[in-house]
């Protein structure tokens, strides 16, 4: 990817991208190279660290959770922020957002509905 400027879900891009390059981190990370790097006491705590992240299963589980449930949203921010009118199209994509969120998360009836409620007002 080419740095550049973006407005809006530059954390989402992250999360994506990452998600696209778990394979390149994890190799990364058992790497004899990356071991001497962080056996130096400078890099030790932080290299402990980002292993155990990179190495994860639950970040990675979390990461694709995120990232499933926040492409409605970037879709409506992308559609907001393009040169044609789409007010009509705005309701719609909000709709089918909410909706995807509701969906995917597992959640009692009463929480879903507090969900809807609060995704609806922002």
């Amino acid at each position: 990817m080419k740095p550049g400027e973006t407005r809006f879900a530059t954390h989402f891009v992250v999360l994506q991208r990452l998600q696209q390059c778990k394979n390149e981190l994890q190799e990364t990370v058992v790497s004899k190279e990356y071991k001497q790097w962080i056996s130096k006491p400078k890099y030790k705590d932080a290299g402990s660290r980002i292993t155990n992240v990179i190495l994860s299963g639950d970040f990675w589980d979390n990461a694709a959770q995120v990232v499933k449930l926040c492409i409605p949203f970037v879709e409506v921010l992308r559609l907001a922020d393009g040169q044609v009118p789409c007010t009509g199209k705005m309701y719609w994509r909000m709709f089918q957002a909410h909706q995807s969120i509701v969906d995917a998360v597992k959640l009692p009836a009463q929480s879903k509905a507090q969900l809807a409620d609060l995704v609806m007002k922002r």
